[in-house]
């Protein structure tokens, strides 16, 4: 569910637009393109880019530790460079697990006028995914010939 708000907070699933254009292995994304990330800084959080990862220094959020998000040095990525830095006013380092995820690894923080509102899931997929191994696993034990 998309609820418009710019009250974030770390760990919140966000729809954001793309800042600007970015050529991937799989060719241009444009500016706009919507995508789908987790907030993981908030405004006033130091950052490190060294080398290969992205740190979270300042990660004050108690439930999440702090984190390196590896950064994939290719030609096509836009690539930040290595330095240490706060995270300005009115944006936010959006990153998720893949490494070479168009997130702020690549992008830098993104601009709240690129964040179109948080994102709730109601349906939970891990649930979903276990009962019909469940269901599909007893379908299998109970219509098997022997």
């Amino acid at each position: 569910m998309h609820i418009p708000s710019r009250h974030l907070s770390y760990g919140d699933y966000v729809l954001a637009s793309l800042p600007q254009d970015v050529e991937t292995s799989e060719g241009l994304v444009h500016k706009g393109y919507f995508i789908i990330k987790k907030v993981r800084g908030m405004p006033g959080d130091t950052y490190i880019v060294a080398d290969n990862q992205l740190f979270i220094a300042n990660y004050t959020a108690p439930i999440f530790t702090v984190k390196g998000y590896p950064i994939t040095r290719t030609s096509h990525l836009p690539q930040l460079k290595n330095g240490k830095y706060i995270v300005p006013n009115n944006t936010y380092l959006l990153l998720n697990d893949p490494e070479e995820s168009l997130d702020s690894r690549y992008l830098g923080p993104v601009s709240t006028d690129n964040i179109h509102g948080r994102l709730i899931n109601i349906i939970n997929y891990d649930t979903i995914n276990k009962w019909l191994l469940a269901h599909f696993l007893y379908f299998l034990t109970e219509n098997s010939t022997e």
